[in-house]
């Protein structure tokens, strides 16, 4: 059956009552699951709260996708409103959502498609990969390099205009803001919404939000620029429709991408027979494992960066859990009548007898090394005395205190050496500003 323009012009109408109800409805939703999180005494409830507002955040993403297109609202600037609130819980930008969803229309079955939380075949091939896609676990760190950046005007590149930087920077630090006033509430009034949020949107949105997309266009042909062929369609419950926003007619979405989004289901009837509709969201999962298994992927500069991204970061996690670790081991061992002499000759024979091979291979293996006097350097400042003086301080303090006071200190004084290389007093005041809000 063929759906004719004026048709399409009635779909694309905004409903206002409904488009407030939906708004009203989430709005009750995250106020009721937050409260309920904050007052209650009993873990089950603090558990079905943490569930539903983690559901509701994640439903948040997919009504800022409707704003995106200007298919909630007739204003333009209401649209971006609420879309900004929408997409506060989970870090994401409107503006840059907008631009780079925009792009992913217009590129959809070329090389250039790329989504600003994108799910690609080759990352869900492993076990790491998949686990990667699903939490998002880099999407706070991508967060942070992103609003850093923007402080050196350096933005993606989908963000290309003045009008458009200035409302990217903006958003970006109004998300900052959210995250600090979560932990003032945390640090100031003892309020546990920080961690709410944090498990709520680590643990329940991302995921939720990955069982959505992943639908979308994976185990389909992305290099065909037909939108059938590259994009899928499914039949689903009220629920799980609620959810997603209808965002289960994607193929009729990207063929009209103006209609409003509880108006999808009249598309896919009117034209039924000219494409295939899973029956459901099953169908559509076994589709999509069944499309990552045959296909065919080649090891592109994306797939090996996100190895190695994978690989920067699981070396990150042990190096943290082994210096952590150092703390508690060397407290336990200065209490239970090991002497500091003992603990640091423990510490650096293992690691010399360790690294000594590497000491006669230096000036075989062509790479740079230390010099004498560089290496006696590093070895009073770093060496045994340091380590003497942590043993001793362990005596009497906490490794807590330890761990807190010496992670604190060194990159403090790391970052007094990198300003006494700077000439100019602008970039001595530039550096140290960078390394002061890090930690924030």
């Amino acid at each position: 059956m063929m759906i004719t323009e004026q048709e399409i012009r009635t779909l694309s109408k905004k409903n206002a009552r409904r488009s407030a109800f939906k708004t009203i409805l989430y709005l009750m939703l995250l106020c009721s699951a937050i409260t309920f999180s904050v007052i209650t005494t009993n873990d089950f409830v603090y558990f079905l709260s943490v569930v539903i507002l983690g559901i509701v955040i994640a439903h948040g993403v997919e009504l800022q996708h409707e704003c995106l297109h200007h298919n909630l609202y007739r204003s333009i600037k209401v649209n971006r409103f609420f879309g900004i609130i929408y997409g506060l819980p989970m870090l994401v930008s409107y503006t840059h959502y907008q631009a780079q969803h925009l792009h992913h229309h217009t590129f959809l079955g070329t090389d250039k498609d790329e989504e600003i939380i994108d799910y690609k075949s080759e990352q869900l091939k492993t076990i790491s990969g998949l686990f990667t896609r699903i939490t998002n676990a880099n999407r706070f760190f991508q967060f942070m390099v992103t609003m850093i950046n923007t402080t050196q005007g350096v933005y993606p590149e989908v963000i290309k205009s003045k009008r458009q930087q200035r409302k990217f920077r903006h958003e970006y630090y109004f998300i900052f803001l959210f995250i600090l006033i979560l932990i003032f509430l945390y640090q100031v009034w003892g309020v546990n919404i920080l961690f709410t949020w944090f498990f709520a949107w680590f643990f329940i949105s991302e995921p939720l939000h990955f069982f959505i997309e992943v639908t979308e266009h994976i185990g389909k042909d992305k290099s065909n620029r037909v939108i059938s062929e590259n994009t899928r369609s499914y039949k689903t419950n009220l629920i799980w429709s609620y959810i997603s926003n209808h965002n289960n007619y994607h193929i009729e979405h990207h063929s009209y991408p103006n209609v409003c989004a509880h108006n999808l289901k009249i598309v896919n009837e009117k034209k039924s027979g000219e494409y295939y509709t899973e029956n459901s969201y099953i169908e559509a999962m076994k589709n999509v494992i069944s499309g990552i298994r045959n296909e065919k992927v080649l090891k592109t500069k994306l797939s090996l960066k996100l190895q190695n991204r994978i690989k920067g970061v699981s070396a990150g996690i042990v190096a943290v859990i082994i210096y952590a670790s150092m703390f508690l081991v060397s407290r336990y061992g200065v209490k239970n009548n090991i002497g500091i002499y003992e603990l640091a000759f423990i510490r650096y024979s293992i690691a010399g007898m360790l690294l000594l091979p590497l000491f006669f291979l230096r000036k075989t293996s062509g790479r740079s090394v230390l010099t004498l006097s560089q290496g006696g350097l590093l070895a009073i400042v770093a060496g045994i005395p340091y380590m003497l003086l942590i043993y001793f301080g362990l005596k009497y303090a906490p490794a807590a205190h330890a761990a807190a006071i010496n992670t604190g200190t060194v990159p403090c004084v790391v970052a007094l050496m990198t300003l006494a290389k700077e000439s100019s007093l602008r970039d001595k005041l530039f550096k140290l500003g960078s390394y002061v809000s890090l930690p924030m």
